[in-house]
């Protein structure tokens, strides 16, 4: 048992009762803290670049576009928009015998749990905490426990705007025993995003209670390239997304499925695409670094035992003192190769090779339910079966987009995820809509001069048999 639980306890019993009856999240004070927020933010952006920049190698724009961007634009979005959400709406007359109006309203669920595991981008992390704020939540948050630097920063912006009554920061060193006495406590709902295993225990915990659980969980998002496709724009499109933070982000593409007769040729145009974007002599000081030592470890072991098998198809080298992986394409013969059923994200590609167009199919349904699947492809007829054939929360054809970088939502479906997140998304998955009756007209009288009961009940037994 943790040794201030009853001061933990005492944190969360504030939290409950500040969002059932606190006046605290009003509008006005909602966007006063929104527009505070933001100020507190431009004030680290700087700060929060060059530690990007430094601990992963990150670009300067490329932080900006899928970290800096995405947050300010997530709090800009809410500073418009709360009002909209949290007044009372008229809706239009319900059109039935009972005639009625009603109205509608926004209401926050509570006292919120969010496990936050992945750090890439580091908008993953401030969007849910921005949106469930926003909606008139309390928070505990548990950040990822192997950096401790960012997560200071994160903090530090947080607690500027937010203290311990509106947002409790769980002590992300926690032993998984220690922290699963915190589970105990009534959360109205439970925020997780990371890897699937750490998922299962926490369905399994809160399932059996009143508690809405909202999950983002890393996937394994599929490139398909069938004998139709233009093969540079293909590379193109996938040395970027997957060199873009090291192929470290939920809807990097993690595997490729290729059809037999073009792997020589793509491989040719990828290896070139790929030289011309990371020319040798600067490649390694372009690449951003993995997340974690282990990771790095776990991957480079791969890497080697492929060597040894004659496995690589493009890249294989590696700088441990950078901790950093070049693009690297490992040929799969077995779908439960470990770089299949790893979950570790990296610069990594696996290449499955299917000889029918029907082999697909199988190939991404033993992978589950991905959050994105990339189709390279010209024939109309395969795509729109694809289209039908395979579940994902986003289908991209002939494109790779991070889904959040056009529409700013992340998150899956099925084993990839429950909902979506971020801005409009926000407000649908860390509020519920509250329906308020405000009159009803009661009986249409001239409808009624006629109704016959007993010819009702024969018409029922009609109906019934």
């Amino acid at each position: 048992m943790l040794k201030n639980m009853d001061n933990i306890f005492s944190i969360f019993d504030m939290q409950k009762n500040i969002a059932s009856t606190s006046n605290d999240f009003n509008i006005k004070n909602i966007i006063s803290k929104l527009d505070h927020l933001l100020d507190v933010f431009d004030k680290y952006t700087k700060e929060i670049l060059l530690y990007l920049n430094k601990e992963y190698s990150r670009p300067f724009w490329d932080s900006y576009k899928a970290d800096i961007m995405l947050i300010k634009r997530e709090i800009s979005f809410f500073k418009k928009n709360v009002k909209k959400y949290r007044v009372l709406r008229w809706n239009q007359p319900l059109k039935n015998t009972f005639k009625a109006k009603s109205k509608t309203m926004q209401k926050p669920y509570g006292c919120c749990l969010m496990i936050l595991n992945d750090l890439f981008p580091l908008s993953k992390i401030f969007i849910p905490i921005i949106g469930a704020l926003s909606c008139g939540n309390t928070l505990f948050i548990k950040l990822p426990n192997y950096q401790n630097d960012i997560n200071k920063l994160i903090k530090t912006i947080i607690k500027e705007v937010f203290n311990d009554n509106f947002v409790y920061f769980v002590d992300e060193n926690l032993t998984d025993p220690e922290f699963r006495n915190i589970w105990d406590f009534n959360f109205d709902l439970v925020f997780f995003s990371g890897k699937a295993a750490v998922s299962k225990n926490l369905i399994r915990a809160f399932i059996p209670k009143p508690t809405k659980i909202v999950l983002d969980i890393f996937n394994k998002c599929p490139i398909i390239i069938d004998e139709t496709a233009d093969l540079e724009k293909t590379s193109k499109q996938i040395v970027w997304s997957k060199l873009f933070y090291g192929g470290q982000t939920a809807s990097s593409p993690y595997y490729i499925v290729i059809h037999e007769s073009i792997v020589k040729p793509f491989v040719d145009t990828l290896k070139l695409e790929y030289e011309k974007m990371f020319p040798k002599d600067k490649k390694w000081e372009m690449f951003s670094k993995m997340d974690t030592k282990d990771n790095f470890n776990t991957m480079i072991n791969l890497i080697q035992k492929s060597q040894q098998k004659n496995k690589i198809i493009l890249g294989g080298e590696f700088n441990e003192e950078e901790r950093k992986i070049e693009l690297t394409v490992v040929g799969v013969d077995d779908l439960k190769s470990p770089y299949l059923t790893h979950d570790i994200t990296s610069p990594v590609l696996p290449m499955v090779i299917f000889n029918s167009f029907s082999d697909i199919n199988g190939i991404v349904k033993h992978n589950d339910k991905p959050s994105s699947i990339y189709l390279f492809s010209k024939n109309k007829k395969r795509i729109k079966t694809l289209i039908n054939d395979l579940e994902s929360r986003y289908f991209f054809i002939n494109n790779i987009t991070m889904p959040y970088l056009k529409k700013y939502c992340f998150g899956g479906v099925k084993n990839s995820g429950t909902e979506l997140y971020g801005g409009e998304e926000s407000v649908k998955a860390f509020s519920y809509k509250k329906i308020i009756f405000k009159k009803a007209a009661g009986f249409d009288k001239q409808k009624f001069k006629s109704f016959d009961y007993k010819e009702s009940k024969t018409r029922d037994k009609c109906f019934i048999k």
